[in-house]
C-alpha cells in the first residue's frame, strides 16, 4: 500500500472480482471497503459511500470468520463515509473501529483510526483545548501502540492548533526512531 499504490489498487481490484466470481470470503469486506475508498478518493463518492456501506454489511453476514479484519474494515468505512456523512457522525465509527481493532489485537489500525478521529475532530469544529488533550492522548496511544509512523501527524495538527490559538513555535523536529518531538531554534 505505502511501498507501491500502484500494485494496491491492483490487490483491490482482483479481491472484489474474486467475491463476485466465487462468493464471499473472510477479507471481502475489506476489499469492497477499500474498492470504495478508491471510488471516493476519485471523484465517485456515491458509488464509493455504496461500496463501504456493503462492506459494513458483509462484516455482519460474516460474522466470526471476519473478526481479525472488523477494525480494518471499519476503519476505512469511516475514512469513506467522511465523505458523505458529517465528520463528527464518522468519527463515532472510527471510536467503534478503534475498539475493533484493539479488541483484535491490531494496533496498526487502532492508531490509525484514533489519529483520523483527531484529526477529523480539528476540522468538524471541536473546542481546540478539548482538540490539545485529545491529540496528546492520542500522540501516548500511538507510542504505546509503537505505531511511530503516525507521531508527525500528531505534530502536524499540533502546530495547526499552536496557529489557530495565536502560539509561535520553531518547526517541530522529530525523531522516527524514539517518536519524540522537540521544537528547536
Amino acid at each position: 500500500h505505502f511501498v507501491s499504490p500502484a500494485v494496491h489498487k491492483i490487490d483491490i481490484m482482483k479481491m472484489v472480482q474474486m467475491t463476485l466470481s466465487y462468493g464471499l470470503s473472510p477479507v471481502a469486506p475489506f476489499g469492497m471497503a477499500c474498492f470504495g475508498s478508491f471510488l471516493a478518493k476519485n471523484g465517485n463518492l456515491t458509488a464509493g459511500h455504496r461500496f463501504v456501506l456493503l462492506a459494513k454489511s458483509l462484516l455482519d453476514e460474516l460474522g466470526e470468520l471476519s473478526d481479525e479484519l472488523t477494525g480494518k474494515v471499519m476503519c476505512v468505512v469511516a475514512e469513506s463515509c467522511s465523505y458523505m456523512e458529517p465528520l463528527l457522525a464518522a468519527n463515532e465509527q472510527r471510536i467503534q473501529a478503534e475498539i475493533a481493532a484493539i479488541s483484535g489485537g491490531d494496533t496498526y489500525w487502532a492508531s490509525t483510526c484514533r489519529m483520523q478521529t483527531v484529526s477529523n475532530s480539528l476540522w468538524g469544529g471541536t473546542h481546540l483545548s478539548s482538540l490539545k488533550r485529545a491529540i496528546l492522548d492520542a500522540q501516548a496511544f500511538v507510542k504505546q501502540c509503537d505505531n511511530m509512523t503516525l507521531v508527525p501527524f500528531s505534530s502536524i495538527m499540533q502546530r495547526s492548533i499552536d496557529i489557530l490559538e495565536g502560539i509561535e513555535r520553531e518547526l517541530p523536529v522529530i525523531d522516527q526512531l524514539s517518536g519524540s518531538v522537540e521544537y528547536r531554534t
